[in-house]
């Protein structure tokens, strides 16, 4: 078996292809309704025309068998056959609908004229339904229809009959000559103007028709060459002119109307107003206002006076068209000198940065480059701010200065506008931004000295801020506390003789390493002086050692001697070359004789003997 093909042409329409050729449907649809609304009234206008024929048909019919009933012997007159006369003799029927009627009397009829053996019809019809009109069309003469012989001759018609101010070049005046009864041939007609009191004020002109006898109507519009020029009220007269080529104003049974006839008043003005006054300025202003022009017209009169216009965008001149009501115009320029437009924005210019600790600064660079083509360019203004927004051109605070004032912390913003000589100001330019920095001080530096009243520093990142940058420091002596240094010994011995002394120097040192004081005597030691402290060559030594006598010895007066010394004889060199009462070569120092040794001098208490000898230890 055949697997059938997925063709497209055996599908159904989508949904969506239906909307759409409904949509196209309808929109023809719309388009083509107004169409055939007029094509059905015009079939509808079709029915009712030819309906209208057919009563001028039947009237004409009717005419054929009543005529001499109704006119007798009379060469003119006029009869009216209404719809009753003709449905009485079964000459017309009713109109085709049944919700329509064209039979009243007073509506549908038939005015016959006779004129010599002619007969002239005009037909009058008028069908209605339950509500309105639907159809009207009436072509009778404006004559009163009465069986009478015509005596009358055409009626002339003015038209207009009169008319307010114009001009001579749009007065169109028409003269028309119209009679129920049709007009004879080459009617002639003779006019001229008069002023508002009636006397003659123009040539008189002729004009011939060239009509051919048997028309209702004749029309002819007066040549605007041949209508006054000058400002002024007129009237036209117009009567019949007969000559070899014309008949006057006469109509085909012979009638003439012999009577002027005239029209008026015309009132012509062919003169432009004249400008006044203005309130037009001589200066350049911002501020919206009306200025007025006053016109002047001695004939017809201006249509408005003043004539006003307010002004509310930049205008420098302005014409004002004025015009009378005659609609002659003249034009009228003033100076307006109203300037809306703002200059052109500034170029350039930078506020720079701040620096130093003047809290008055000032904007670095100027703007420039601005200009007005109207007022004409003023002045550039300045502000500095402490936002980023952007302030309204018109802000108060803008002045001419550049200037501004500083504080810690604070962000400067400047801006700049442009002023002309009005006011008008330009869009808000931004300088740029700087700033001052936050009132913070630094750490302090390390004092400069560390006694003796130094000086430490610190900065602050506000350059505004002078105060506080420096102090004293350490301001305590420098030798308010010491400390002891050991300076070298000295090489010297003091001393004259044996054992002497040495000194060490001493410093104190202050806080800051100077040397606040020297002892040179700070510490001392025993030294040998390499002296030695013995006389020499004399016997006049003794010890100064006490030996208690064992033995009492009898002193003077009765008394013991109880306390002995050791007495000693010395060489050149200060040796001991005896000892005591024995010959015993010692040296110094070497010791005490034992006391079996006779070598003490045993002295009596009330002498210690001590005057004019060299006394020495041991």
């Amino acid at each position: 078996m055949k697997k059938r093909k997925n063709d497209r042409n055996n599908q159904a329409f989508t949904l969506i292809e239906l909307i759409v050729v409904i949509a196209i449907m309808g929109i023809i649809l719309i388009l083509a309704l107004p169409q055939i609304s007029r094509l059905q009234s015009a079939n509808k206008d079709k029915k009712y025309d030819a309906y209208y024929s057919s009563i001028e048909s039947a009237a004409k019919l009717y005419m054929d068998s009543q005529a001499k009933d109704l006119f007798g012997s009379n060469s003119s007159g006029c009869v009216t056959v209404d719809y009753s006369d003709l449905k009485e003799h079964n000459l017309i029927k009713d109109f085709g609908s049944s919700d329509v009627t064209c039979s009243r009397n007073d509506e549908t009829y038939v005015e016959v004229r006779k004129v010599n053996d002619n007969f002239l019809y005009s037909t009058s019809l008028v069908c209605r339904d339950s509500k309105k009109v639907v159809y009207e069309r009436k072509e009778v003469a404006d004559e009163p229809c009465t069986n009478e012989p015509d005596k009358a001759g055409p009626t002339v018609t003015i038209t207009p009959s009169e008319h307010d101010w114009v001009q001579t070049k749009n007065l169109k005046i028409t003269v028309k000559i119209t009679d129920a009864y049709t007009l004879n041939k080459n009617i002639g007609i003779l006019y001229y103007w008069t002023n508002s009191s009636g006397t003659k004020v123009s040539k008189d002109y002729t004009y011939s028709y060239k009509n051919k006898k048997g028309v209702k109507s004749v029309s002819y519009q007066i040549p605007t060459k041949n209508i006054p020029t000058d400002s002024g009220q007129y009237n036209l007269v117009v009567r019949q002119w007969i000559s070899s080529s014309t008949n006057g104003i006469q109509d085909a049974l012979g009638n003439q109307t012999v009577s002027d006839a005239t029209a008026g008043l015309y009132k012509i003005d062919n003169v432009k107003p004249t400008c006044g006054s203005n309130d037009g300025k001589t200066t350049w202003t911002k501020d919206d206002f009306t200025i007025h022009q006053y016109c002047s017209d001695d004939a017809s009169g201006c249509t408005q006076n003043p004539y006003s216009k307010k002004f509310t965008s930049t205008t420098v001149t302005y014409t004002f068209t004025i015009k009378d009501n005659a609609d002659n115009s003249n034009t009228c320029k003033v100076n307006v000198y109203l300037d809306k437009t703002n200059p052109t924005n500034p170029k350039g210019g930078a506020i720079g940065t701040v620096s130093g600790s003047n809290k008055s600064a000032s904007i670095k660079t100027e703007v420039s480059g601005s200009t007005d083509s109207h007022s004409g360019f003023k002045r550039y203004l300045y502000l500095v701010t402490n936002s980023s927004s952007t302030p309204d051109k018109n802000d108060s605070r803008f002045t001419t200065s550049k200037t501004f004032t500083r504080s810690c912390g604070t962000s400067y913003y400047a801006w700049a506008v442009a002023e002309d000589n009005v006011g008008n100001r330009s869009s808000v330019v931004s300088l740029g931004n700087t700033k001052d920095g936050e009132d913070k001080y630094s750490d302090w530096s390390s004092c400069s000295k560390l006694c003796g009243t130094g000086s430490q520093s610190r900065t602050n990142t506000c350059d505004l801020v002078t105060t506080g940058l420096t102090q004293s420091c350490n301001t305590m002596d420098c030798c308010s506390k010491t400390t002891s240094k050991n300076g070298s010994w000295e090489s010297s011995c003091h001393g004259s003789c044996g054992t002497g002394t040495q000194y060490q120097t001493v410093y104190q040192i202050g806080i800051d390493g100077r040397t606040c004081s020297t002892n040179t005597k700070g510490n001392s030691r025993s030294c040998d002086t390499g002296k030695s402290c013995v006389p020499t060559n004399t016997c006049n030594i003794r010890g100064n050692t006490i030996y208690n006598a064992p033995y009492p010895y009898t002193c003077s007066a009765g008394h013991y001697h109880t306390t002995g010394y050791v007495h000693y004889c010395t060489d050149s060199n200060g040796n001991f070359i005896f000892h005591g009462k024995n010959s015993q070569s010692v040296s110094p120092h070497s010791g005490r004789v034992d006391a079996s040794i006779n070598g003490y001098n045993w002295v009596c208490p009330t002498n210690p003997y001590t005057d004019g000898w060299t006394i020495i230890s041991g």
